[in-house]
């Protein structure tokens, strides 16, 4: 009879025997990276460094301790899929640029399961025929036209504030304003339009993203046994469904509007994003497949903008002597139309600073569909890339006093000294952000509004204090206060 510990150290060693075997051109790359020593074990790979810490997974965690202890560029395996994490400036020119580097790292497979080729996750093929449709809602004369309705959001959001005065999660509130603009501006609903339940989508939307947290960060399960076995499972699909109804009467909506979609799209230069959403190649697409775009350009549009806004004004009221710089700029310019936004160069180069120390999506994850040359090491095929954005925007290499938050950095004059790849906080290459004129527009016109209209405190005293996690976006842990103190003299 063989004993319980050698049918286990049996298994074990033919598990190691086939694993070699299958990932042998991973395994001699990773013995030119950091961390090639760290045990891989069965299913989990090495997520336990994580667990040993004491923290739950999520890639900041990992990132920061590999950093901490062996350093970037480090090889690491989820699972038994194989990443190289790096921090590397030509590492990212290369891999963002490469053309067998478009396609999304295979971190993100699971959520196909859920949203298919959406424009977020389409592979190369599908991704760069769905660009050039939605390029046409993202155009210099599209945001004008976007401006005027995210102006007046603005202002229903300075009303708001002054009940409010104090925000307990300023996070969580402006996750909520941008998806309210994201709605009615971005989609061309019409405010008349908005339904009493447009909150309960905002919801929706923010519940499915924190239970699919638990999918993707988790090497072991497939989507599909997830969705049938799991609580958090089924509580997406519940809420998936939930969401097609509302997507449904949206969708409704929309097509009463033009009768022939496909023939008003094709002749009209300005068009919503809904519209374009309604007739992805020339064919109107199904009210599942429209909720599923919706789904995840709602999520990359709030969690930007909403994160960003929420970091944006925190920093303000860390450092009062830069919202004041913001304050004046903002009276000196009127801050009125879409001209006077885009000539506030301070308040722009305050959000890029924003943006790159609280990254919203503080890693960049490619898949390798042939041999990379990254210069003096060959990443096979088949591996994910992770770039950290988090950790390139936080390298003294980079940056001077990379922490301080130091808006200058930005200004027109300034800009030509920024190393090329050391800011990525829209992504670059050709598969970056395809909404970061229109993201930078919102972000410009609801700080200006809010700025001119209210002091900022916190009860934060540092940068330090926030404390950050992640899955595929960006978040602060430990939320603490917000005020907004209405001034004695609005301009």
């Amino acid at each position: 009879m063989y004993s319980i510990s050698s049918v286990l150290i049996g298994c074990l060693i033919i598990f190691y025997i086939i694993f070699l075997w299958k990932n042998w051109k991973y395994v001699k790359f990773s013995w030119k990276v950091n961390g090639f020593f760290l045990p891989v074990l069965p299913f989990i790979g090495n997520t336990y460094i994580s667990l040993l810490t004491g923290k739950k997974i999520n890639p900041i965690s990992l990132a920061e301790i590999a950093h901490k202890i062996v350093g970037l560029p480090v090889s690491f395996w989820f699972g038994h899929q194989y990443n190289y994490l790096t921090s590397d400036l030509n590492d990212a020119k290369i891999i963002l640029n490469h053309p067998k580097c478009y396609d999304k790292a295979a971190i993100y497979d699971s959520l196909r399961y859920y949203f298919g080729d959406g424009l977020i996750l389409a592979p190369y093929d599908i991704w760069k025929l769905h660009r050039r449709h939605f390029l046409k809602s993202f155009k210099p004369k599209m945001l004008k036209t976007y401006y005027a309705i995210q102006y007046r959001q603005s202002c229903n959001l300075v009303q708001e504030l002054k009940h409010e005065k104090c925000l307990e999660n300023i996070y969580e509130y402006f996750n909520t304003y941008s998806f309210t603009s994201f709605f009615v501006g971005t989609l061309g609903l019409a405010e008349d339009e908005m339904f009493a339940d447009m909150g309960r989508i905002g919801q929706i939307v923010s519940e499915v993203q924190e239970l699919l947290n638990e999918l993707i960060l988790n090497p072991v399960v497939p989507a599909k046994i997830w969705s049938k076995w799991f609580p958090a499972g089924k509580a997406v699909d519940k809420l998936i469904n939930e969401g097609t109804t509302y997507a449904k009467e949206i969708i409704k909506k929309k097509k009463e509007q033009h009768k022939d979609i496909i023939s008003f799209v094709e002749n009209n230069n300005e068009v919503s994003l809904m519209d374009l959403l309604l007739t992805v190649d020339n064919q109107i697409l199904s009210d599942t497949e429209i909720f599923n775009e919706l789904m995840l350009l709602t999520v990359a549009s709030t969690d930007t903008t909403g994160f960003t806004l929420g970091s944006c004004f925190i920093l303000l009221a860390i450092y009062p002597d830069i919202q004041e710089k913001v304050y004046k700029e903002i009276i000196d310019t009127l801050a009125d139309s879409y001209e006077d936004i885009t000539n506030l160069k301070y308040t722009e180069a305050v959000l890029w600073e924003t943006l790159r120390l609280f990254p919203p999506g503080p890693f960049i994850g490619r898949k390798c569909l042939a041999d990379i040359d990254l210069g003096g090491k060959v990443l096979p095929a088949g591996a994910s890339c992770l770039i950290s954005a988090y950790h390139i925007h936080r390298d003294a290499a980079n940056w001077v006093e990379p922490l301080k938050f130091d808006p200058a950095r930005f200004l027109p004059e300034n800009q030509s000294k920024i190393k090329p790849y050391s800011f990525l906080g829209f992504s670059a290459g050709p598969r970056d952000c395809i909404g970061k004129g229109l993201s930078m527009m919102q972000m410009k016109t609801t700080v200006a509004n809010v700025v001119r209209n209210f002091k900022i405190t916190t009860d934060y005293k540092s940068i330090g204090e926030l404390q950050l996690e992640s899955c595929v976006t960006m978040r602060v842990v430990n939320i603490s206060n917000c005020y907004f103190e209405p001034r004695k003299y609005v301009a």
